[in-house]
């Protein structure tokens, strides 16, 4: 342990405090659980990514579905409008 001057500015007192310098060892550790940390942060984004991916996809088949069914009624009414002016009832 090192001791370290602080100063508590409310009291108007200097005293020490003790802190554990930094070892290979201790920095290691640091090093393992900050590594740790960000293997669950990747692994959170990434089904994040997937949900959003997965989100998108069902949007755009939603919208597809809409197109096709909005196509297939405007080939409806215009197969209508043809029938009426063939059959001269416009």
């Amino acid at each position: 342990m090192r001791p370290i001057l602080k100063i508590d500015v409310d009291k108007a007192q200097l005293y020490y405090d003790y802190e554990r310098p930094d070892t290979l060892e201790s920095r290691i550790l640091d090093l393992c659980k900050e590594n740790v940390e960000i293997k669950l942060a990747l692994a959170e984004l990434a089904e994040a990514q997937e949900k959003d991916n997965t989100d998108t996809h069902l949007a755009l088949t939603e919208v597809a579905e809409t197109q096709e069914k909005d196509i297939t009624n405007m080939q409806m009414a215009l197969a209508e409008l043809v029938e009426m002016s063939e059959g001269g009832e416009m």
